[in-house]
């Protein structure tokens, strides 16, 4: 959330007091991230942690429900599986992995120092430790207690929250501020393209359900804003919420548009040939367009109440769902030659 949301920090203060055991000298809010509310604390002897509080909304609803298997997920691949480069929660005084502020959950994790934007292009050196960081991940993941496991269902769950969201902003008259107005403005032209990619993506869901492709464990939103890369250009991924047992596509896709070559015949040192499926990472495509779609709409619709909010998510449905939307082609296109591509250098290496 980008706006600081109204938190009694001196209570916020005392209650990690009591369950983690540290004196918290200062509490800062960082604007990051769509789910949690996220905050860095700095402790005696220059020691910080970042904290996130899951408040009561739509999205941190969802992540509530698979946060006891995402936190023992990143907690087991950093303490079994030695895999240093990535958050992980710290431990309460009774040994657990969460606990709760105000009847939220509220886990404190460990603080990586470096930078984390959006829109950065990748050195050589990160894309590639990216990769490996991805491959370990995925090659580990028969040392992960699975029974609790969320399983990818390939289900389009969003479908009918994306269509009543269109059906309401096509009643223009009823919307009751600007930000909603704008918002109808700029999906309904596009309504019909829309629904042609959502047709798509349910076509593409029951496709893949059929042939039930091999699971790894999957941090399912690899995105450069939950990379943090230190000065030494080593790669640190944050933010497990959405960790699923899912096709290792789930994660790759994301780093298929540039220098895909490097990218793969990286984790390919780590993790071992693979095969690359067409319909899996176009189906994740056009799900986490929609998905993100239907995620702006929804909160500018019912939940968003300061300005800069509504005016960061305008910008997002603009900027980036309906870009990719009309040029849905382009990118379709893009990553079947990529997957063509990988095929090739396959054989010529055989």
């Amino acid at each position: 959330m980008k706006i600081e949301p109204k938190i009694n920090t001196q209570k916020l203060t005392q209650t990690i007091l009591k369950e983690y055991g540290f004196e918290i000298e200062e509490i800062k809010y960082m604007p990051k991230g769509a789910v949690g509310l996220s905050f860095v604390a700095q402790c005696k002897e220059n020691k910080k942690y970042f904290i996130k509080i899951y408040p009561a909304t739509r999205l941190a609803k969802i992540s509530i429900q698979n946060l006891d298997f995402s936190l023992r997920v990143c907690y087991d691949l950093y303490t079994k599986c030695s895999i240093k480069h990535i958050s992980y929660p710290l431990l309460t005084k009774a040994g657990e992995l969460k606990t709760y502020f105000e009847h939220n959950p509220l886990v404190i994790f460990n603080f990586i120092e470096g930078k984390n934007q959006d829109n950065i292009k990748l050195s050589n050196k990160e894309l590639v430790n990216v990769s490996k960081l991805l491959a370990s991940v995925h090659k580990n993941t028969n040392k992960i207690e699975q029974e609790k496991a969320l399983k990818e269902k390939f289900n389009v769950g969003f479908k009918d929250e994306l269509i009543n969201g269109i059906n309401i902003l096509e009643q223009i008259k009823r919307l009751n501020n600007k930000y909603k107005i704008k918002l109808a403005k700029l999906l309904i032209p596009k309504k019909n393209e829309i629904l042609r990619l959502l047709k798509k993506t349910i076509i593409l869901s029951k496709s893949i359900r059929i042939k039930e492709p091999d699971f790894v464990i999957c941090h399912t939103d690899p995105i450069h804003l939950n990379l943090i890369i230190n000065e030494n250009h080593d790669v640190f991924l944050i933010d497990w919420d959405g960790v699923k047992l899912a096709p290792k596509e789930h994660d790759l896709w994301f780093y298929l548009w540039d220098n895909p070559t490097l990218f793969l015949s990286s984790y390919e040192k780590i993790y071992g040939n693979i095969k690359l499926n067409r319909e899996v990472l176009l189906f994740y495509f056009y799900y986490r367009i929609l998905e993100d779609l239907t995620d702006w709409v929804l909160a500018i619709l019912n939940e968003n109440i300061e300005d800069e909010q509504n005016k960061s998510d305008l910008r997002e449905v603009e900027f980036y769902c309906l870009e990719r939307i009309e040029n849905i082609d382009k990118y379709k296109n893009e990553i079947s030659k990529n997957v063509i591509d990988h095929k090739n250098r396959r054989v010529t290496t055989q």
